[in-house]
């Protein structure tokens, strides 16, 4: 068995292309005609010759692995039990049973690089999807070019039904754009000026003008392939004390066939016999399925998690997010979208709303706080009438002043405009009263020495949060929020997503503190956008940061990185782990249970080698099947 990693196919990963493959196949014929030979009485040393000469061939592959890790590692694996088997076979005369060993062996070897390769094909095939060249803008003119050669500053164009060759951000035009290869999500989104767009999404509609952001090599489909090749060599705990343990036992099986053998020829005075059980017992004994149970099927996961969006830096990572008992969510930009909108605005009366969101919006133009960017789209989508605003002020931490069509007029916190104590300022303090336990951030207008009345705004959640949370809740996973925003606000968007477990008003560091305290109760998943929660997320037993996809940084620091702003993949990814945490155990048990059978049937004589080889290859053969199940999750 191949502890180390293994390399891709040179042609691809078509198992007919495999020389390792056409080495078990060239040993499979040579031992098919060399038992049709015997069958048909051709003379002995005919079919014995034709035997000997599809061993060296068969046997290549895994010799030469095995000789590297004697050499290289000082490991002794699994491998030089099947080698050495086979050398005691040939040398007992037993030809056709060494040549069974090096077809079967060497073909379920073959079979595990192609189970291994089907997954790293698929996630090295999202580069495929990114096209091999760009139509760059150079001076009005346009000129196609090899997308490698793309760096940060080219304009390039993307016309409908072309996929985009690397990251960027839209300069001109708007289109809906698949980013399924990416995200895992399969609807388009719109894009228009200023949004990004990343390498091998599929522009729908329009032609779109593109900044490039980043040179093709570290576009974000090449990084995630990078990482998920980086994570399938990331062992995890179970696959490192599995490795362990092979180890310390291959040296104790060669004792064992050794001990086996001798006392076999000293009872009965026939040392041959003796060394046949020897052999025997070192085929049966060796634990080839149970050293790939688990990484095999790690492997498998990694990269069917990858192709639904969930990026896991690591088998050890899997593992941890199997045992999760409680995930804690971030409130902005993770449970809501981390975006403020209008939700609510209050008109004295007299007035009405229009009047309040054209004054606001007048000044608020100016500014460039969230806040003011929602009233300004919201104004705009009412279709309220534009006026002109003069001698803006900015009041940092509190509002903006300045004169609207002549008046004086202010935008900005109760206490900034009760100050000048204007008329109905009581009426707002009681709107204001109202809104905040509701979860608001309220401004009031002010103009001519009169409130106009009261905005609400509000950080909506996400769609999809209330089921993610439900589905938590079905796995037995606790939700929890951790938050610095106030405690009103807090409430308010728990309630409305489902969580019951609310900690508002946290400095950074004390989100680390209300982590320490959960994982009293059993492990946690910390739930963030990946930079600005790093203290917590660094904390948490699994980090996963959400929404990443172009983030350099959460790409390469979380534990696990959603690549779209869908809530309901955090919930996926236990269920992917825990999958792969029963699969893996499963193909333990069944590796453990067949040894248990083989080794005492080998030491007694019951099965012969071609037997024990025929039983030991097919327990190889069905961990391997088990594992490929995780690419069909």
């Amino acid at each position: 068995m191949n502890s180390g990693s293994i390399p891709l196919h040179e042609d691809g990963h078509s198992w007919w292309r495999s020389r390792r493959i056409a080495a078990s196949l060239v040993a499979g014929v040579t031992l098919a005609t060399s038992v049709l030979l015997s069958a048909l009485g051709v003379p002995s040393p005919v079919p014995v010759l034709v035997a000997l000469v599809g061993l060296p061939v068969g046997a290549f592959y895994f010799a030469r692995e095995t000789v590297e890790e004697l050499v290289t590692d000082r490991r002794a694996g699994t491998g030089l039990l099947m080698l050495a088997a086979a050398i005691g076979a040939v040398l007992l005369g037993e030809v056709t049973d060494a040549a069974i060993l090096v077809f079967l062996f060497s073909i379920t070897e073959a079979l595990e690089e192609n189970a291994i390769d089907r997954t790293r094909h698929a996630i090295q095939g999202l580069m495929k999807l990114v096209p091999a060249t760009a139509t760059l803008l150079e001076a009005g003119a346009q000129r196609t070019v090899p997308a490698s050669s793309l760096r940060p500053g080219d304009r390039f164009l993307v016309k409908p039904g072309d996929a985009v060759p690397t990251d960027g951000v839209v300069r001109e035009g708007t289109s809906s754009v698949n980013e399924a290869i990416v995200t895992g999500e399969s609807l388009p989104r719109p894009k228009g000026h200023g949004d990004l767009v990343l390498a091998g999404s599929a522009n729908l509609d329009g032609a779109l003008v593109v900044e490039a952001t980043k040179p093709f090599e570290e576009n974000t489909v090449a990084t995630i392939v990078r990482l998920v090749e980086r994570a399938q060599e990331a062992r995890g705990r179970a696959a490192t004390i599995v490795d362990r343990f092979s180890q310390v036992y291959t040296p104790f099986v060669f004792l064992l066939a050794t001990a086996t053998g001798l006392a076999v020829g000293t009872a009965t005075g026939a040392f041959g016999l003796g060394a046949v059980r020897g052999v025997t017992l070192l085929v049966a004994a060796s634990p080839c399925a149970l050293a790939i149970s688990v990484p095999v099927t790690f492997i498998a996961a990694i990269g069917r998690s990858a192709r639904d969006g969930i990026l896991v830096k690591g088998g050890v990572h899997l593992e941890t997010l199997a045992k999760v008992r409680t995930v804690a969510f971030d409130k902005t930009g993770t449970l809501t979208t981390g975006t403020l909108r209008v939700a609510e605005v209050w008109a004295r009366k007299g007035g009405g709303e229009d009047e309040v969101l054209s004054v606001a919006a007048a000044l608020e133009t100016w500014s460039e706080h969230p806040a003011a960017r929602a009233i300004v789209l919201k104004a705009e989508g009412s279709g309220v009438p534009r006026r002109a605003a003069t001698e803006f002020r900015n009041v940092p931490g509190k509002g903006v002043e300045g004169q609207v069509e002549g008046e004086a007029s202010a935008v900005g916190s109760l206490e900034m405009c009760a100050a000048s104590r204007p008329e109905g300022i009581e009426e707002a303090e009681g709107v204001v009263r109202g809104l905040q336990p509701r979860g608001m951030t309220t401004v009031a207008v002010v103009r001519g020495g009169a409130v106009l009345g009261v905005i609400g705004l509000a950080d909506a959640p996400r769609e999809e949060a209330s089921a993610a949370v439900r589905r938590l809740e079905s796995l037995g996973v606790a939700s929890a929020m951790l938050t610095g925003d106030n405690p009103a606000t807090a409430r308010s968007v728990a309630a409305q997503v489902g969580i019951r477990e609310v900690y508002a008003g946290l400095l950074p560091e004390e989100k680390v503190e209300q982590v320490q305290v959960l994982r009293r109760r059993g492990l946690v998943a910390m739930v963030g956008d990946g930079v600005n929660d790093a203290p917590a997320l660094a904390e948490g037993d699994v980090g996963i940061a959400m929404g990443v996809a172009g983030s350099d940084v959460a790409l390469e620091t979380a534990d696990v990185a959603l690549m779209s702003d869908n809530l309901e993949k955090v919930p996926r990814a236990i269920e992917l782990a825990r999958a792969t945490r029963r699969v893996s155990m499963e193909n333990v048990a069944a590796s453990v249970a067949i040894l248990a059978v083989l080794i005492p049937l080998a030491a007694l004589g019951v099965i012969g080698i071609s037997l024990a080889v025929v039983a030991h290859e097919g327990s190889e053969i069905l961990v391997v099947a088990s594992a490929i199940r995780m690419l069909r999750s």
